[in-house]
C-alpha cells in the first residue's frame, strides 16, 4: 500500500451503503468517486453523491447527485465529470460544480427515443474524443401501432448527446 495515501494507504467511508459505484482520476491526480450513501429514514434508496479527493486522499468536495439507484461515472479528456442516471445525464467541472454549458444547469434529460419504446433503462456511457456522450441501456415494451398496445420486448439501445447536452438527432 502507498502509505502516503489516506491513512496508511487506505480511505474508509462508513456512510457508504454499497461501496464506490464509480471511480475516475483527473489529470491533476485528484480522484473522483461516485458513492451511494445509506438511506435516510423513510427513504427507500440512498443518495448518490460524487466526492473529490486529493492525490494524497484528503477529501476536497462532495456534491449530491440524486436518489437514483443506477448510475455510471465517466471523465472526458478535458476533465469534465459525467454521471449517467436512469433519468438524466449530469456533467460537472473538475471542482464538482455543475457545468453550466451542458444541458440546463449541467443536466440533460434522458431522451426516450425511439418513441415506440417505453420504460427505457440507460445505465452505461462512453465519452467520445469530440465530447459527445453515447449512453447504452435496455429498452422495454415495444409499442405496436396496429393493435394500439404495448408488447413485451427487450433490446439494447444507444443514444448520443452532443457536447452541449442536446440529443444528437442524426446519430
Amino acid at each position: 500500500l502507498d502509505e502516503s495515501f489516506g491513512q496508511s494507504g487506505f480511505i474508509h467511508n462508513a456512510e457508504s451503503a454499497l461501496g464506490a459505484q464509480g471511480l475516475v482520476t483527473l489529470s491533476s491526480g485528484e480522484i473522483i468517486v461516485l458513492d451511494w450513501l445509506n438511506p435516510v429514514e423513510y427513504e427507500m434508496w440512498g443518495q448518490l453523491v460524487i466526492q473529490r479527493y486529493s492525490s494524497t486522499g484528503a477529501k476536497l468536495a462532495e456534491s449530491a447527485v440524486g436518489y437514483d439507484d443506477i448510475a455510471s461515472l465517466r471523465k472526458s479528456a478535458d476533465d469534465k465529470v459525467v454521471i449517467v442516471t436512469l433519468v438524466d445525464i449530469r456533467r460537472f467541472n473538475a471542482d464538482l460544480t455543475p457545468d453550466l454549458s451542458f444541458g440546463i444547469g449541467g443536466v440533460a434529460e434522458m431522451d426516450s427515443s425511439p418513441e415506440y419504446y417505453v420504460q427505457n433503462v440507460y445505465m452505461n456511457a462512453a465519452i467520445q474524443q469530440d465530447g459527445r456522450i453515447v449512453v447504452a441501456g435496455q429498452l422495454f415494451q415495444l409499442y405496436n401501432a396496429a393493435s394500439n398496445s404495448y408488447e413485451p420486448h427487450s433490446a439494447y439501445g444507444l443514444l448520443r448527446y452532443n457536447a452541449d447536452g442536446t440529443i444528437h438527432r442524426t446519430f
